[in-house]
């Protein structure tokens, strides 16, 4: 991740761009640049603005996971994103994805030109954080100009991170395939964030400790039970119409849906059921998936949230299966896959729009994550699952909707090898 910013009192005299390095949780200074180029970026903006460059090396994957690594990386790249969010809620500031830039601005900005053909550093998005609330549309469009990057003078080279690599055949290719133009974008800097989560608000569990405590669950006990109201807000926390915070640099309408292997929930019946989290997809949902689902809305579940009983019966074993096998699918509380509309967000916007899809699957997870640390359980992503059965499951026999990730949450078994260190 990168810092773009102006000067900043006790830390730079003059604009610059800096890699953020997590093992010593400092900057490493890349490029100063002139008051005149940074001048020309701000203008029009709030003071204090600054900028976030994420980026992914596909190799910090690919070793161990091979093809996979490239969705992997984007689900990263997500859970980044939503982090980010909620910290910047917490401070009062908001977030917007800059997102006209094309690859290759982006790869000027940070730069990522010339980079390790082995170790490819790809250039994914650029942040802005604005602290303080203002209410206009600004564009940016024409004064953040990746030509002025190109003159810079840079510091530092990219650690090799192993001396010996693997050439995975389809990342490069799904990669340049993904390669983003120059789009039309503006910040949107309207509405406040008015309704903030349970996590950033609840006096009993601030989120500063559910971030520092959050662990990915190795193993479920396959008998921890959660009651009805807590699922449901686990569902809750996911959609940004009734949780804005993780989501409010996601600038296109929701695209993902939630399919939910319920396990273990007290009130509630075991069960295939589906969380709708755009209202406007449901037509076309119920078109594509199974006639003899039941589209029941369960007892008490909240009139507003789009959560619905699809089919009653024991999908533990179900659940495992189609997650290549892992008990941990069916050993917690639920589970569930992200099951995204696909053919037609890539046919309207290209593309490139397809990494965005694993972006909002990642941030969906790490909203599950910090909510399963506040309900005194875990959760865990599953990157590993067979697609065609999830969608035999579900009924679906086109490219209208693809699942994109899975993810698992109950009452985790403590790893003994963990050691607990403090993060900073």
């Amino acid at each position: 991740s990168y810092l773009i910013s102006g000067p900043i009192r006790n830390l730079t005299s003059s604009p610059t761009i800096s890699h953020y390095s997590p093992l010593s949780h400092s900057l490493e200074i890349r490029a100063n640049f002139p008051d005149e180029v940074w001048e020309k970026i701000v203008k029009g903006l709030p003071g204090d603005t600054v900028f976030i460059g994420l980026s992914s090396i596909y190799w910090r994957e690919a070793w161990k996971y091979g093809l996979r690594a490239f969705r992997y990386c984007h689900h990263d790249l997500g859970h980044a994103m939503a982090a980010i969010n909620f910290s910047c809620a917490c401070l009062g500031w908001r977030t917007n994805l800059v997102n006209h830039f094309s690859t290759k601005d982006l790869e000027c900005v940070l730069g990522l030109v010339h980079t390790n053909d082995n170790e490819v550093e790809v250039p994914d998005c650029i942040i802005a954080i604005v602290p303080n609330r203002q209410h206009s549309k600004i564009n940016i469009k024409n004064q953040f100009l990746a030509d002025d990057f190109l003159k810079l003078t840079w510091h530092g080279t990219p650690n090799i991170l192993s001396s010996s690599h693997v050439e995975w055949e389809g990342i490069q290719e799904a990669s340049k395939s993904c390669e983003k133009p120059v789009t039309e974008t503006q910040l949107n800097l309207e509405s406040e964030l008015n309704v903030l989560s349970d996590l950033l608000d609840n006096d009993t569990y601030p989120l500063q400790k559910a971030i520092h405590r959050r662990r990915s669950a190795v193993s479920m006990d396959r008998k921890t039970q959660i009651d009805r109201n807590t699922f449901f807000q686990f569902l809750i926390k996911t959609c940004p119409q009734f949780n804005p915070a993780p989501f409010q640099s996601f600038p296109w309408e929701p695209q993902v849906h939630l399919g939910l292997f319920v396990h273990r929930v007290n009130d509630l019946p075991t069960g295939l059921y589906l969380l709708v989290r755009n209202e406007n997809h449901l037509k076309e949902i119920k078109e594509k998936f199974k006639k003899e689902f039941l589209w029941r809305k369960p007892d008490f579940c909240p009139e507003a949230l789009g959560l619905f009983l699809l089919e009653e019966g024991d999908y533990v074993g179900l659940s495992k299966s189609v997650s290549c096998g892992q008990d941990i699918a069916g050993d917690g509380c639920f589970s569930l896959g992200m099951l995204s509309a696909f053919e037609k967000p890539l046919t309207q916007q290209g593309s490139w729009f397809y990494p965005r899809l694993f972006w909002e699957c990642g941030a969906i997870g790490q909203v599950l994550y910090l909510q399963a640390e506040v309900s005194g359980i875990r959760s865990t992503g599953i990157g590993c699952f067979f697609d065609d059965p999830v969608h035999d499951i579900f009924g679906i026999k086109d490219m209208s909707y693809q699942t994109l990730y899975h993810f698992t949450v109950g009452g985790p078994v403590e790893d003994k090898r963990l050691t607990t260190l403090p993060p900073y």
